[in-house]
């Protein structure tokens, strides 16, 4: 296994999602369970296994999504990408299709439109293209921008951007 530079790996624990997604998942389950019990004609054994159904059906995901990371890591041989459990696998970007790389700083929500993996859209007059950067962005408004010679460049969100930077220059010169 090729030997690896930097690593990094970043969880989605913003407080502002988190409200979101548990002020969307609360009310819909209280009033989902109202509708089943009433509609079974109250709590009894039979209705237990539809109870546990529907509790893994809203809480699931938020648990899954809880686990969710980014795992970003410069070997020697290129950059590794996984956003688990989107990519099983990691991504690899080679250092023969890396052009330029350099430190930015940017708006995940201004420039992207949010966080995990996002297409930069531009709007213009017939419609949207999704020719800007892609980006991967699980928290912060750091990371590094990787120029690529025959594909869209790519941002990837840091917490630690000058450090990746600095391990892609010694790998990817």
């Amino acid at each position: 296994m090729p030997e690896t530079y930097a690593e990094e790996t970043q969880y989605f624990r913003q407080d502002w999602l988190w409200a979101l997604l548990l002020v969307g998942s609360a009310p819909t389950y209280l009033l989902v369970l109202v509708v089943v019990v009433d509609d079974a004609g109250g709590l009894g054994p039979d209705i237990y296994p539809t109870l546990a159904g529907i509790t893994l059906l809203v809480w699931g995901p938020l648990v899954v999504f809880y686990r969710a990371k980014l795992v970003t890591e410069v070997r020697e041989d290129g950059l590794y990408l996984q956003l688990w459990p989107l990519h099983l696998s990691p991504r690899r970007v080679p250092c023969e299709a890396i052009d330029d790389h350099r430190p930015v700083t940017f708006s995940p929500m201004g420039d992207y439109g949010g966080i995990g993996i996002r297409h930069n859209p531009t709007v213009y007059r017939w419609g949207v293209s999704f020719d800007g950067p892609k980006a991967y962005i699980a928290a912060g408004g750091e990371g590094v921008r990787i120029d690529r010679v025959d594909a869209r460049p790519l941002v990837v969100g840091s917490q630690r951007p000058h450090e990746m930077h600095a391990a892609l220059q010694r790998v990817c010169p």
